[in-house]
């Protein structure tokens, strides 16, 4: 089992570079710094990173629902249990609780649980802090979609995660659509860059799983998909060109 990094933060872009944060499920933050090293800004390279050891814990909650399996967001903190708290070295064996309580509570929809990573804020150096947009950070999720008013469980709810890839300065979108069990790989503008079929229904380890062999993929291989990137964009222009016309006919 392989701490994730389970939030990422770009930050002081320029044309030379960029400066990202990353923090870990075990509690490392990593203050990275990347330089465009070719032309046109197609890849970057990693100058230096600064690790700091976070302190704060992990929690695993219980939520509980209504008869319509639905919560109110507003509702949230009244409807939370705190089952246990681990320390940040102890995060495989947290991952492994609250997987055991969603997998015995798959049917039981009226009821979920989730673990937190809760960061303590006056143990941050001033400069992470400024950085950072909040100091709670979801690890595994609670299996549910949102209308924007309410939060409705269910047994095998879509997952979404957006991923950095710094190498190409790239955000990737991972798609979980469990009615057919893809998985799939999109950017900004773009198609599909992958789309596997998984036995696994609605198991958000193998969807991680998932996720973690496309990134090592993508940056093995950062010529390929940026190739591929920069064809799907131009495709992409080109239909919406065909659709919409050109703006600036000549």
């Amino acid at each position: 089992m392989q701490a994730r990094v389970i939030y990422w933060k770009q930050y002081n872009h320029t044309e030379q570079g960029f400066s990202l944060i990353e923090i870990i499920e075990d509690g490392t933050i990593l203050k990275r710094f990347f330089i465009n090293h070719e032309e046109y800004g197609r890849y970057y390279q990693e100058t230096h990173q600064e690790s700091f050891q976070a302190k704060g814990e992990i929690v695993v909650e219980k939520i509980s629902f209504d008869e319509d399996f639905r919560l109110k967001k507003t509702d949230i903190p009244n409807n939370l249990e705190r089952l246990s708290t681990y320390d940040f070295n102890q995060w495989e064996t947290a991952r492994k609780e609250v997987r055991k309580l969603q997998k015995a509570s798959v049917d039981t929809l009226h009821m979920d649980y989730h673990s937190v990573m809760r960061l303590d804020i006056a143990s941050l150096p001033e400069e992470i802090k400024t950085v950072l947009d909040r100091y709670d950070f979801p690890i595994v999720k609670y299996r549910v979609i949102s209308d924007g008013t309410y939060l409705l469980r269910k047994k095998y709810p879509e997952q979404l995660s957006i991923e950095f890839i710094p190498s190409l300065n790239e955000k990737l979108y991972f798609h979980h659509i469990p009615e057919n069990n893809h998985f799939n790989m999109s950017g900004d503008d773009l198609f599909a860059l992958d789309v596997t079929v998984s036995d696994e229904l609605g198991d958000e380890e193998a969807f991680w799983q998932y996720i973690h062999s496309m990134i090592q993929n993508v940056e093995k291989n950062l010529k390929h998909y940026r190739s591929l990137i920069n064809t799907q964009r131009e495709r992409r222009a080109m239909l919406e060109t065909d659709v919409i016309g050109d703006l600036y006919p000549r």
